[in-house]
């Protein structure tokens, strides 16, 4: 692969997806329904081409926003994951201070970073009769590059809680667009502050991490087939592509949300 194809899905977190030693993950393109659900390699999928580059007014192109994360994302993402699965054990690891700020800007950029979820909130604040598509571009890669801090101060505050099929026989899925956005039971409207949204993202087949504000539970839950079977839903839904490490799985939720489209 071209290392201009930057990854908004890392192959990091790819990975945690796949069985054990495989090299891919089965997929399915909405955009490219007649291919059907196939097995395609980590490097081939989630990706756009100069996803995290600054194109320079002198034709240079600055790229390191895909260093930044490089370095502070995929390096560390195998040792975080190793500690939040320990906490469904009996010898539980804690997280750092460093890597749970990390996990914090982790899950800050994974919200944002995909076509997804920046195309349609740039393509409402922006016109092409304005702006090219590459100031476009520019325009996202430099707010990323800034790391708004007070968002993240604000997620630092939210208590964060592990999540895990109660079902061996369930796994998650991952999404192009990867973030839940999930109301609270009877809740009609609310956010995230209000304690009324929480976030959610899946971070391997059966690990889940989530932003919820005003928690007074356990740090770990567990969620039935019916709730795994509805956040996979809403996923897949909401993503223009979505992979797992099941065929079968990801074959008949590429046929449910020809049915049932939430998106």
């Amino acid at each position: 692969m071209s290392k201009n194809n930057h990854h908004f899905i890392p192959v990091t977190l790819q990975c945690q997806f796949a069985s054990q030693g495989e090299k891919g993950l089965f997929f399915f393109d909405k955009e490219k329904p007649e291919e059907g659900t196939k097995w395609r390699s980590f490097k081939t999928i989630f990706y756009k081409k100069h996803l995290n580059t600054l194109h320079l007014p002198d034709g240079m192109e600055d790229n390191s926003l895909e260093i930044f994360y490089d370095r502070n994302f995929e390096n560390y993402l195998p040792q975080i994951i190793k500690k939040l699965r320990s906490q469904f054990t009996l010898t539980p690891e804690a997280l750092s201070h460093d890597e749970e700020t990390i996990l914090i800007q982790l899950f800050f950029n994974h919200m944002f970073r995909s076509p997804d979820v920046h195309g349609p909130m740039l393509e409402r604040h922006t016109s092409e009769a304005e702006y090219s598509m590459q100031q476009i571009d520019n325009i996202r890669v430099a707010a990323l590059r800034e790391q708004p801090k007070d968002l993240l101060n604000f997620l630092s505050m939210i208590p964060i809680v592990i999540a895990k099929p109660s079902n061996p026989k369930d796994f998650f899925i991952v999404g192009s667009n990867p973030i839940l956005f999930l109301r609270n039971k009877g809740a009609q409207s609310g956010s995230l502050k209000d304690g009324k949204i929480e976030l959610w993202a899946a971070f391997g087949s059966k690990l889940a991490v989530g932003f919820v504000s005003g928690w007074r539970g356990k740090k770990t839950v567990l969620l039935n087939s019916r709730q795994m079977s509805s956040w996979n839903m809403q996923l897949a839904a909401q993503s223009t592509s979505f992979a797992g490490r099941s065929k079968p799985q990801i074959s008949a939720l590429s046929k449910q949300i020809g049915r049932n489209p939430l998106k």
